[in-house]
This record gives structure tokens, sequence and C-alpha cells, in this order.
């Protein structure tokens, strides 16, 4: 697919509209074009680059894209967006400032997902349960497609608590809101074999 002159907007827009559908491969590749193009986003570049797996290139856009706001808006979001990346990078060094950057994003911009999601991954990690799932179920009520990590999250964290039918219930609703994203039917199946060994055996329809 050609688009004319390469617009770094249709670009993402159409990279982002893959990813919302699960196809994450194909948003990959027009997520790597997005970086390639002059005049983008510093905010779409950085979070084009966590999703392609180059986190110091994503820290740095981010970092940019900080630095050059015109608004508490714009700066919650670039601070939002870099928690994120710091709180689940698999480096517990980074845990204290991530959660710092999640609480002054959500100062700056009260209500963002990417914030509440990376404060809920931090939370959960320093056993504040109760509170983890308090942004949780906030982020799984909205459309877009940060509520299915948030439902994926919801029932590890109940499945934890041995609340297995609550877990149950939104691994659910994740496959029914997003049918495409394989993460929620591992779960159910690990689920399933905490409450019926049998019933997540390979060739079982899951």
């Amino acid at each position: 697919l050609e688009l004319e002159g390469d617009q770094p907007a249709a670009v993402w827009a159409l990279g982002d509209s893959l990813y919302q559908q699960g196809r994450l491969e194909d948003a990959r590749t027009w997520f790597r074009r997005y970086t390639q193009l002059a005049g983008g986003r510093l905010v779409a570049r950085g979070r084009a680059f966590q999703l392609l797996g180059e986190y110091e290139a994503a820290a740095q856009a981010l970092e940019a894209a900080f630095s050059a706001a015109r608004s508490d808006r714009e700066r919650g979001t670039a601070r939002g967006m870099l928690s994120h990346l710091l709180a689940f990078d698999d480096d517990p060094h980074n845990d204290a400032r991530a959660l710092a950057l999640a609480e002054e994003a959500l100062a700056l911009r009260p209500g963002g997902q990417l914030s509440l999601l990376a404060r809920a991954e931090l939370r959960a990690r320093n056993g504040q349960v109760d509170e983890a799932l308090a942004d949780l179920r906030q982020i799984a009520k909205v459309e877009g497609v940060v509520a299915q990590p948030a439902l994926v999250s919801l029932a590890t964290l109940l499945r934890q608590e041995g609340d297995l039918g609550r877990a149950m219930s939104y691994l659910d609703e994740a496959i029914r809101r997003f049918p495409a994203h394989p993460q929620a039917y591992g779960r159910k199946a690990a689920l399933l074999a905490d409450t019926d060994p049998g019933a997540a055996r390979p060739g079982r329809r899951r």
C-alpha cells in the first residue's frame, strides 16, 4: 500500500488502526515507516519506537516531546507514555522513577490511560492490590485497545487473590471485546487448568 506523499499522520493512522485490530506485525511495519519520516509528532514517534521494542529511542523521543509540549495535556501525555515504558521494561531499578512519572502525568492529565496502566502495574508489585484494581477498572471501561491489557491484568490479580470467578469474567470480556489479541486466550487456558485440570488439555477448544 502506498500513501500519497507518505504523510506522517496517515502512516500513523494506518499503523494505529492495525494495532487496534490486533494485527500487530502489520502495525509494526507502518510504525517502522513512521519513525523513518520527518515531521511526525514526537509522542507518536516515542510510542512507535516502544511498540517496535526500541526502548532507548522511545525514551529519547518522549523526553523531547515533554520539553517541546505547550500544554499540561501534552506534557501529561509524554510523561504518561514514559512511565508506561519504564514500568514494563523488566528493570526493577526503574520502578520508583516510573511511579513518580505516572503520578506526575496524572496530575497534568487526569485519567490518562497509559499512566493509569503503569501505576496499576507498579502498585500491584508493591502489594497495593486494591489500589491497582481500582486503576485497572477505570481503564477497562474505555473503548480503546488499552482496555485489553487492563482486563487481562484484572484477571491476573484476581486469580492471585483466589477470586477465580471474577477473573474468568474479565478474561471472557477481553476475548469478546478484543478477539484478535491472543493474550487473554492463554490466560484463560491457565485459569481453566486451575479450576478443571482437564479443561486446558491440548486439542481441546478454548
